[in-house]
């Protein structure tokens, strides 16, 4: 828990609010309910990629716990982006409009006030 505060804070003193949202979510992935275990599949990602939003890199309230899969496939997504995006793997792949269009609502706070979902584009793509 120490090495995750120092690497999001850059200090082990803010281990404990880590600690307290991991136990918050209940020890499973914000994403997949999967459970959460310390140095095997569990990973503090940024609501708001600290990328393209640095101001909120310290803020404990962009972050949540995931696990190591859906970090590294949501990249530097906002969870608005990300969620869209499985949205559109799920579209192409047959699955019903319905769950696609329902992702967002398991997700309450991501919901944007146009409802229309934004991609950031994939470097590299196309």
């Amino acid at each position: 828990m120490k090495r995750a505060s120092r690497t999001v804070f850059g200090s082990h003193r803010q281990w404990r609010e880590l600690k307290a949202l991991l136990d918050a979510q209940g020890w499973t992935c914000a994403y997949t309910g999967e459970p959460l275990r310390l140095g095997i599949n569990a990973s503090v990602d940024h609501i708001y990629p600290i990328s393209r939003f640095p101001e909120r890199a310290h803020d404990i309230g962009n972050l949540e716990w995931v696990c190591l899969s859906v970090n590294f496939m949501k990249k530097d997504r906002t969870r608005d982006e990300f969620l869209a995006l499985l949205g559109h793997v799920l579209a192409y792949k047959g699955v019903s409009p319905d769950l696609a269009a329902d992702l967002t609502d398991l997700f309450p706070v991501a919901v944007r006030s146009t409802g229309t979902p934004q991609l950031h584009p994939i470097v590299g793509a196309g």
